[in-house]
């Protein structure tokens, strides 16, 4: 017969366990970049690459945010910076933002129009703007990705370069 106290353990193991299963199931990895919304409310907005979807995410109270050697709040995070976001499903079914890696040097064009036609000289376009170091094209979520090299070009550079060129950004 087992003791009560030895109960009580088995049972808090098996909670522990059952909980870090469901956890582990609820958890996600985005990758895309901060919004044109950026926050709404206490929410931060994330444009997901490889498909055409923004969505909206709570943020842990302990998040800490590090670009370049320095801490920043959410509100401080700039549009277009490409990041990579772990989530977690919480009780009411939103998710919520357990820990974020921001890359101030690549970031993300979503499209509404896109092609295959205008692939290539999507490409040739912004491989001929100084500081851009390279480009990926994906064509069925109508979006390219960017590295590039911040000394030297910005995202609002680039975006203008895209929209003077006549492609309809979202």
């Amino acid at each position: 017969m087992i003791k009560a106290s030895k109960m009580n353990q088995l049972i808090l193991i098996l909670v522990f366990l059952l909980t870090s299963l469901i956890y582990a199931q609820n958890k996600n990895t985005i990758i895309g970049t901060v919004g044109k919304e950026h926050m709404v409310g206490n929410k931060l907005v994330i444009c997901e690459l490889g498909t055409q979807a923004c969505m909206f995410f709570d943020l842990a109270p302990q998040l800490k945010i590090k670009v370049n050697n320095r801490y920043l709040q959410p509100q401080q995070l700039q549009v277009g910076w490409y990041v990579e976001v772990d989530t977690a499903k919480t009780d009411n079914g939103n998710y919520i933002i357990r820990n974020i890696k921001v890359d101030p040097t690549q970031t993300i064009f979503c499209f509404s129009e896109l092609d295959e036609k205008q692939m290539k000289p999507l490409q040739s376009l912004l491989t001929t703007i100084k500081g851009i170091d390279s480009v990926k094209v994906f064509l069925q979520s109508k979006q390219v990705f960017v590295k590039y090299n911040p000394r030297e070009v910005n995202y609002r550079q680039i975006e203008s370069n895209l929209k003077q060129a006549g492609y309809k950004i979202e």
